[in-house]
């Protein structure tokens, strides 16, 4: 059997210390990388991180950009009970 270990490249610094599910859109954290392990341009724009629900300690694995360009083509679909379950959560 061959084992994996997972290196962190770095840690979630947050005034968020519970795992509590409730207003994670106002919590702005910082993530701090060990080492930079790629060209600091890559890391620009990464300064303002809000509404990451990650508590204070969260190792972090690696960071991917959101690009709309791999964002759904067509409308999601999803059923009605989710939007009803969603109305109150933001």
């Amino acid at each position: 059997m061959t084992t994996f270990t997972m290196e962190p490249i770095g840690w979630v610094q947050s005034a968020r210390t519970e795992p509590i599910d409730d207003d994670w859109g106002e919590i702005v954290a910082t993530v701090r990388l060990d080492e930079p392990r790629s060209a600091a341009d890559s890391l620009r724009g990464l300064d303002e991180v809000r509404g990451l629900d990650a508590i204070d300690g969260t190792p972090v694995l690696d960071i991917k950009p959101y690009m709309t360009e791999f964002a759904p083509r067509a409308a999601v679909r999803q059923p009605d009970w989710s939007h009803e379950l969603m109305t109150s959560y933001w």
